[in-house]
């Protein structure tokens, strides 16, 4: 039987670092304000290099000639944070869609949008077919 040398020293065994999430504690910093809410039914989205800027607005009267959106809010996000809200957004709608069924988009929406190198701009109507 070989001998132990009591100078040998076992390393343990490599283990991955274990990510914990901090507890979130959402604040509205103005106690005499309040947080900024709004709705919005019209998306448009611009970029750079950098980032991604979302500007939500309602569209507030539409005929034929002419389309009329409030532009409400804009919001800038880093590219790393959008695709963090992708993976948000699809899991929602995943899980929405587990219990409430498909969400149909109309015939055509996804032809609608459109994408040029400085904005994407999802339409005020959708193309009559």
């Amino acid at each position: 039987m070989p001998e132990e040398n009591p100078q040998q020293t076992q390393t343990p065994p490599q283990t991955q670092p274990s990510y914990s999430q901090p507890k979130v504690e959402y604040v509205v910093p103005d106690p005499d304000s309040s947080l900024f809410m709004t709705y919005a039914n019209s998306i448009q989205l611009g970029f750079t290099f950098f980032d991604m800027r979302l500007i939500f607005g309602e569209i507030v009267d539409a005929n034929p000639k002419k389309v009329i959106i409030e532009q409400r809010a804009q919001i800038t996000i880093s590219y790393l944070q959008a695709k963090f809200l992708m993976m948000l957004l699809q899991s929602a709608l995943q899980q929405h869609e587990a219990q409430h069924g498909e969400i149909k988009l109309p015939p055509g929406a996804a032809d609608a949008i459109e994408v040029t190198n400085a904005e994407v701009k999802m339409p005020a109507t959708l193309p009559k077919r």
